[in-house]
This record gives C-alpha cells, sequence and structure tokens, in this order.
C-alpha cells in the first residue's frame, strides 16, 4: 500500500521492510524547506547509491517566492501524512502477524516500501507502541501455550506408560488365570484318581479285616477242637496251628503295606492341597494389587481433571 502512494516520488529509493518489526528510521517532517527537510531524520542514510543529499522539495526562494503547493494547498500534506502513519501502522501489524504465524519472509518476497516524510520521532514512538505491545503480549501468549503444550505432551506420555503398564498387568493377570484354572484342571484330575484309589484301598482293607475275622474264628475254633482233643492227632493240630499262624502273619504283613500305601497317598493329597492353597493366595495378591492400581490410576486421572 505505502509503495504505491509513492512511487511517482523520484528521490527515494526502494527499500525492503525491516524483518524483525523494527520502527523505520523517521525523517523529517513535510515542510516546504526544501535542502533543510532531512534534519530531523539524521537516522535515514542513502548509502553508496546516493553519495550527497538531494533536496525533497523545491529550493528556497530569496524573494518569497515559494510553491504553489505550499502556499494553496497546506491541509493536503497533513492528509498525506496522516495516511502514510496509518499505511505505516497497517504495514507493521501485517509483518507483526506474519512474524507470529509464519516467520520472517525470504528477502526475495518482500515488498519495496519507498521512504517518505514522516513524523517527529516523538509522535512515531507514540504511534508505534500499540503494536509493538500487542507484539510483546503475543509473544507472551505464543509461549506461554508452548509451555502448556509441552507439559500436556509430558503428561499425555506419562498417561501412555501408566496405560502400558496396566495393559502389562492385565496380560500377566490372564496368564496367571490360565494357569490357574489349567493347575485346577489338573488337580481336580488327580483329586478323582485319589478318590478311586481311595475307594479300592479301603475295599480291600475291608476284605482283609474280614478275612482276619475269618481267621481269627477259625483260630478260636481250632483252639477249641485242639482243647477238646489234646490226645487225638496232636501232631495234625499242631500243623494247621502252624498253618493258621503262618497264613496270620502273611496277612498282618499285607495290612502293614496297605496301611503304609493309604498313609503315603494321604500325604501326597496333602502337600497338593498346600500348594493349591498357595497359589490361591498369590492369586489373590495379585488381584489386590491390580484393584489398588486401578484405583491409584482413577484417582489420579480424577485430579488431572
Amino acid at each position: 500500500m505505502l509503495s504505491a502512494s509513492h512511487s511517482s516520488h523520484p528521490s527515494f529509493p526502494y527499500q525492503h521492510p525491516q524483518s524483525q518489526g523494527e520502527p523505520f528510521p523517521s525523517p523529517g517532517p513535510c515542510s516546504p524547506q526544501g535542502p533543510s527537510s532531512h534534519q530531523a531524520g539524521e537516522p535515514f542514510t542513502m548509502g553508496s547509491i546516493h553519495q550527497t543529499p538531494r533536496s525533497h522539495g523545491f529550493p528556497h526562494d530569496p524573494y518569497g517566492s515559494t510553491p504553489r503547493m505550499y502556499h494553496q494547498q497546506p491541509h493536503q500534506c497533513q492528509q498525506q501524512q496522516q495516511q502514510q502513519q496509518i499505511q505505516q501502522q497497517q504495514i507493521q501489524q501485517q509483518q507483526i502477524q506474519q512474524q507470529q504465524f509464519q516467520g520472517p519472509p525470504p528477502p526475495h518476497l518482500q515488498l519495496p516500501v519507498q521512504t517518505a516524510h514522516f513524523p517527529q520521532p516523538q509522535s512515531y514512538s507514540q504511534l508505534q507502541g500499540e503494536p509493538f505491545a500487542m507484539m510483546v503480549r503475543a509473544h507472551q501468549m505464543v509461549d506461554v501455550l508452548t509451555e502448556d503444550n509441552r507439559m500436556l505432551r509430558q503428561e499425555m506420555e506419562s498417561c501412555h506408560e501408566k496405560v502400558k503398564k496396566l495393559h502389562k498387568l492385565e496380560t500377566e493377570i490372564q496368564l496367571v488365570s490360565e494357569a490357574y484354572e489349567n493347575l485346577a484342571k489338573s488337580s481336580s484330575k488327580r483329586e478323582a484318581l485319589e478318590k478311586t484309589m481311595r475307594n479300592k484301598l479301603e475295599l480291600e482293607v475291608r476284605r482283609l479285616h474280614d478275612f482276619n475275622r475269618d481267621l481269627r474264628e477259625r483260630m478260636e475254633t481250632a483252639n477249641k477242637q485242639l482243647a477238646a482233643k489234646e490226645c487225638d492227632g496232636s501232631e495234625d493240630n499242631r500243623k494247621t496251628i502252624s498253618q493258621l499262624l503262618a497264613q496270620n502273619k502273611e496277612t498282618l504283613r499285607e495290612k502293614e503295606k496297605l496301611e503304609m500305601e493309604l498313609n503315603a497317598l494321604r500325604s501326597a493329597t496333602d502337600d497338593q492341597r498346600r500348594h493349591i492353597e498357595i497359589r490361591d493366595q498369590a492369586l489373590d495378591n495379585t488381584q489386590a494389587k491390580v484393584v489398588k492400581l486401578e484405583e491409584e490410576l482413577n484417582n489420579k486421572q480424577v485430579l488431572k481433571l
């Protein structure tokens, strides 16, 4: 906008706008005094392009014949100054917005801006205060938002790590539960086998008890018969008694063996029951830990919300 409004002025070359929102050098006010019009704007220099300063107005006329433009149209110069100030503020605001959201443009895309008659440095600094304050506020807001974004990312990463840990715990608990189910199935099978073996052993023991009772009854009857017939057939009676005693001893040995086997089976079943109780306790502990971790996670999420 500024380059289009001052393209007809012959004495000012094109200049690129400053990249970091810096104020333009304040040249002198628009006055009809030709060579002395740039004394208030000393910071503006032409460099190697113009070695000698060129006058921006008409030369001083000692006879009082000043240009018609400054005598007949004094309000036009003020209007031009106001328009230039408004255009310069708009350009600087656009530059600030571009720097905040896009960064500084490349030098080959920067629009050329022609220098013209600007207001005094004091009025220029007053006009530039609001855009600079806006720029500082915008930078502060950007810094605050970036810090909040960083903190939120850290919290999100910590939550992701906690979720991963919980998934890992769930998989471990699932594996433990599957192992517990398999162990329960195997233990149930073993218990069924043990029950069948116990029933068989109990039947065998009962049979041996009955057999032993029959033997005792036979021994008693034999003893009675021997007492009645002491004289007759003493040798035969002794043989039968010895045979009965031998059979009784064998039955007692078999009974002891069966009782030992029964005791061994009972101890094995007791050990298996202890193992099952220990694994039940371990499963209960892991479930309690999982419940505690879930409660802690819920509390943390509630506190964050």
